[in-house]
């Protein structure tokens, strides 16, 4: 979650020259997306980052301001180096670029897919149970859960 967390829970900031080497895109996997860049970058607050957070682990995402019809948005494993960027631009469709042992694009795709076939729940469906064993949070039902 993102709301009034106190400095010892904020991750620190991810060096962006720790995960991309130079001349790292020629070096990751390439690839498009169908994704739009108006579904997918909802805002900060909203319910997909949300859900994402929740559905793809150790991963933290960074979403640029728009220049000149292009906005990255970024993904950085935070248990590796695996990074994920997809590069929406008014008009064509995303190209997305990742390296590292994680695939993260495919992850975080996924988990938007998951996201938009429930009915893109808003932060409300979702709970979280939280037992001995560990926390486990689920969508409307707490029957059909996943740890966390």
């Amino acid at each position: 979650m993102e709301f009034m967390k106190m400095r010892a829970q904020r991750l620190p900031a991810r060096d962006h020259g720790d995960y991309v080497p130079a001349h790292g895109f020629n070096l990751a996997d390439a690839s498009t997306t169908d994704l739009a860049e108006a579904d997918f970058v909802t805002g900060r607050y909203t319910a997909l980052p949300f859900a994402l957070g929740l559905r793809v682990r150790d991963c933290v995402q960074a979403v640029a301001d728009k220049r000149d019809g292009a906005r990255p948005v970024w993904f950085y494993g935070l248990s590796d180096r695996s990074w994920a960027c997809v590069m929406f631009r008014d008009g064509d469709t995303a190209r997305v670029w990742q390296s590292g042992p994680r695939r993260l694009w495919d992850e975080v795709e996924a988990a938007y897919l998951w996201w938009k076939n429930r009915g893109r729940p808003e932060h409300t469906r979702f709970g979280l149970t939280v037992t001995p064993k560990g926390q486990r949070v689920w969508l409307d039902d707490p029957a059909d859960s996943w740890a966390v």
